[in-house]
């Protein structure tokens, strides 16, 4: 995924043993505090390479966005919004690398309507790296 997407920022990812099926991204210290992602066992042994690859650009998307995604929510989930953004650069981040954009919908299975969102957002990321052009030309 690095190779393929030189604006990523330089992230240390850390796996943790939990049965879950989840990840998250924080910033410590301030905006230019390194950067963690830590990643559930539970998602790493139970998913293909292709989804695991839109799981990591989902959080990197997070990271490189041009609306700061590593706020802290003081424990609510991160609003839909930032979710919806972060899949879409997550699937140019996948695309970039080989991998198909149109798996992302598996991170998040039961919400029906990001599901169909992906669905129908995967199929032209040409259009897609226009949205975020700014977002991704760093």
């Amino acid at each position: 995924l690095l190779a393929a997407n030189p604006f990523i920022p330089i992230v240390s990812i850390h796996s943790f043993n939990h049965p879950g099926n989840n990840a998250f991204i924080l910033r410590y210290y301030d905006e230019h505090g390194p950067i963690h992602m830590f990643i559930q066992q539970g998602f790493l042994s139970g998913h293909s390479d292709t989804v695991i690859a839109n799981l990591l650009g989902h959080e990197y998307g997070h990271a490189v966005s041009k609306n700061k995604h590593l706020d802290t929510y003081h424990g609510k989930h991160t609003p839909a919004w930032k979710q919806r953004e972060a899949d879409d650069i997550g699937m140019i981040i996948a695309a970039n690398a080989g991998y198909d954009p149109c798996q992302m919908w598996k991170i998040a299975p039961y919400e029906i309507r990001r599901k169909a969102r992906i669905k129908r957002r995967c199929g032209d990321i040409d259009a897609l790296k226009q949205e975020y052009a700014e977002d991704i030309a760093r």
